[in-house]
């Protein structure tokens, strides 16, 4: 991982790979044969079925925990991602500010505390914006929906939690041995 998005990011496990079953005996199956590969013995794999959507409940691990295992990660990402982009928007505003008043824009050089206060408030929203979007992981959403359509229509999936690149490579490649249908994160 690198210092940015162990900076960022709260997760051990920033991307997903799933491959999609048409039985459960196929998806334990590829599970335990992709345990059995070099690299790939301590990646979290989860099989998720049609019992999955029924069974979800704080009690349970349902569906959404086997998706997304780090809630307090998700959280760290949360809180990390938008303070940190939060003042970075505001230092972007006021030096915003500061160009605009060596400009001489007359607007800004006849209210300079009003357009400070202006450029960092905009700064601020749009550093928030940028931190909710890295938190909100767009990327996820893709592998979520193909996983939660397959089980909902009787369909197995086996969804694993790589730990770095190579991991995902390898993980994506193992999948790709035992299903034609996988689907991956950034």
């Amino acid at each position: 991982m690198t210092a940015i998005a162990s900076f960022f990011f709260g997760e051990r496990s920033l991307s997903k790979v799933a491959a999609l079953y048409d039985s459960r005996e196929r998806a334990a199956t590829a599970a335990q044969a992709i345990h059995t590969r070099p690299g790939l013995e301590q990646v979290r794999l989860d099989v998720i079925g049609p019992q999955d959507i029924a069974n979800s409940s704080p009690q349970t691990e349902g569906l959404g925990v086997k998706l997304e295992p780090e809630t307090k990660g998700i959280w760290r990402t949360f809180l990390r991602a938008h303070t940190t982009c939060g003042v970075l928007g505001i230092l972007l505003g006021c030096a915003v500010w500061g160009v605009l008043l060596l400009m001489n824009v007359p607007w800004a050089v006849s209210s300079p505390w009003f357009t400070l206060m202006s450029t960092s408030t905009y700064g601020m929203l749009a550093g928030l914006l940028v931190g909710g979007l890295i938190t909100m992981r767009p990327d996820h959403n893709v592998v979520i929906a193909k996983v939660r359509h397959a089980t909902r229509h009787g369909r197995w999936a086996v969804v694993g939690h790589p730990l770095d690149t190579k991991q995902h490579a390898r993980l994506r490649d193992a999948f790709a041995d035992t299903s034609s249908e996988v689907v991956d994160t950034l």
